[in-house]
């Protein structure tokens, strides 16, 4: 029940935008990105809390292989933000999808390898690193093309080379 609160909640999260005559409507649709991700994330990390403790969630132990999927989780859900704020050319998913691939960083440096086995480290790290150059080589690989509207960028060499041909045809 609480799970499909949580997702109540980032639905309800994601329209709040659409609501008529709404203030600083501004800082309003980023907000909402943001609180509906954090919703999704939560729901998240209660699932797997769910499929390993079933019958009582409040219980305190914490397996090896429990710290791991929650990394693993934690790191695809990272990527799937990434590569959807790239593919919809959205900076706040796309810094969504970056804050929660640092945030697992930090999780994986100072939690899962105080508390997994060798082997299991080692995954973690492999399986992090993985999901990190996937989600980059998606984003590098989706980003959309310029527009004829957008800015194109000028080299430094180019600037050079017009005001060489300016002098030339200057004097």
């Amino acid at each position: 029940m609480v799970l499909a609160a949580y997702l109540a909640a980032a639905a309800l999260s994601h329209v709040a935008p659409d609501v008529p005559h709404v203030r600083a409507m501004k800082w309003m649709v980023p907000a909402s990105t943001v609180v509906c991700a954090a919703h999704i994330f939560v729901a998240a990390t209660l699932t797997v809390r769910w499929l390993y403790h079933s019958n009582d969630m409040a219980e305190p132990g914490l397996g090896d292989v429990e710290l791991w999927i929650y990394s693993a989780v934690w790191a695809v859900f990272g990527a799937i933000a990434l590569g959807l704020g790239t593919m919809r050319n959205d900076p706040v998913v796309r810094w969504i999808g970056l804050a929660v691939f640092a945030a697992t960083i930090v999780k994986v440096f100072f939690v899962d390898t105080a508390q997994l086995s060798g082997v299991i480290r080692a995954v973690s790290f492999l399986g992090l690193g993985a999901v990190a150059a996937a989600a980059t080589w998606i984003a590098r690989r989706n980003s959309p093309p310029p527009s004829p509207g957008d800015l194109v960028t000028v080299t430094p060499s180019a600037r050079r080379e017009r005001r060489r041909v300016r002098r030339r045809n200057s004097q």
